[in-house]
C-alpha cells in the first residue's frame, strides 16, 4: 500500500503560484473559485477532500 504524500499549506500554494489554475481545477477536480482562493491564501484549512486532491495533482 502506497503512503499518501503530505505537504504544508505553504508547500501547496507554492506548488500552486506557477500553475494555471483553471487547468488544476480540471485536473485535480476541484472547483476553479476553491484552488483560486487556496491558491491566494483567502482558505488558509481546507477540506481534506480538497487538500488531498491538490497534493496528488502536484505530486503526480
Amino acid at each position: 500500500m502506497n503512503e499518501p504524500k503530505l505537504m504544508t499549506m505553504e508547500q501547496v500554494r507554492q506548488g500552486l503560484s506557477d500553475r494555471k489554475l483553471k487547468q488544476v481545477s480540471r485536473e485535480s477536480g476541484v472547483k476553479y473559485h476553491t484552488v483560486l482562493e487556496v491558491a491566494n491564501g483567502k482558505r488558509p484549512n481546507p477540506t481534506y477532500d480538497t487538500y488531498i486532491a491538490l497534493v496528488n495533482y502536484l505530486t503526480k
